[in-house]
């Protein structure tokens, strides 16, 4: 129960930045902090069980998402995402 919150923000600080086109500096550091605080809880897993914890599915779905984000985030704040062609923007902001 205790992690429903912070995945609910989490989803909600996800959709706003990608579907809702707010791409603003200010939605960037909920993203990066609840994505840090849900990796911290999956390393404390890790740590408590670190063979059991990969024969478990549900881990794989836990971790991928926030590393996922903040991969996302740096190629974003880089610009990586500026060099794109302008027909390929067009289809992306859609």
């Amino acid at each position: 129960m205790k992690l429903l919150f912070p995945y609910l923000l989490f989803l909600a600080a996800f959709t706003c930045y990608m579907h809702l086109q707010m791409r603003e500096w200010w939605l960037t550091y909920p993203l990066v902090l609840i994505s840090g605080y849900l990796l911290l809880i999956e390393i404390r897993g890790f740590a408590k069980d670190p063979f059991g914890y990969f024969f478990q599915v549900w881990n794989y779905l836990d971790i991928v998402p926030p590393i996922m984000i903040l991969f996302y985030l740096g190629l974003d704040y880089t610009g990586y995402f500026d060099d794109l062609p302008e027909d390929r923007v067009e289809i992306v902001n859609t």
